[in-house]
């Protein structure tokens, strides 16, 4: 099992305080976990209204066969609704989400992500946009890409 702590809130960093927050992760395919089948139902994250810290725990991509990934779903104000991470893999452990992030297996090819600040060190086979100032600054792949 892994458990997985964060900070849920909108871009300008403020918790979704009264709004009826709610972060689902929920497997990609169905699978099995020793004796269990693992459906695709989304697992609710525990979230605190006031700071935004949220924690989860889910059974681990490396405990199921074959192995899963997740969805990470936001939601709020019944019935806002928002992919914020798709494909996400969760080994087993205690994690907190950005290092999950960049913990699990590498992006793929032709991936774009977006952050505030520049790319963390070793990104690799990725388009990433810093979109902290006014105007997005492209990074591209260390591998070549963009020449």
């Amino acid at each position: 099992m892994s458990t997985i702590t964060g900070l849920l809130t909108d871009a300008g960093l403020s918790p979704f305080q009264g709004r009826f927050p709610r972060l689902k992760f929920r497997p990609v395919n169905a699978t099995t976990a020793d004796a269990h089948v693992v459906t695709r139902e989304p697992v609710d994250a525990v979230i605190n209204d006031g700071t935004g810290e949220f924690s989860v725990t889910v059974v681990s991509s490396d405990e199921t066969t074959p192995p899963t990934r997740y969805t990470v779903t936001a939601d709020w104000d019944s019935g806002r609704e928002l992919d914020v991470i798709q494909g996400l893999y969760v080994p087993a452990g205690n994690w907190n989400l950005s290092d999950l992030i960049l913990a699990t297996a590498p992006p793929s090819v032709g991936m774009v992500m977006y952050g505030f600040g520049p790319p963390p060190p070793g990104l690799t086979n990725v388009l990433y946009v810093d979109i902290s100032g006014s105007k997005p600054v492209l990074y591209a792949p260390e591998n070549g890409g963009i020449g």
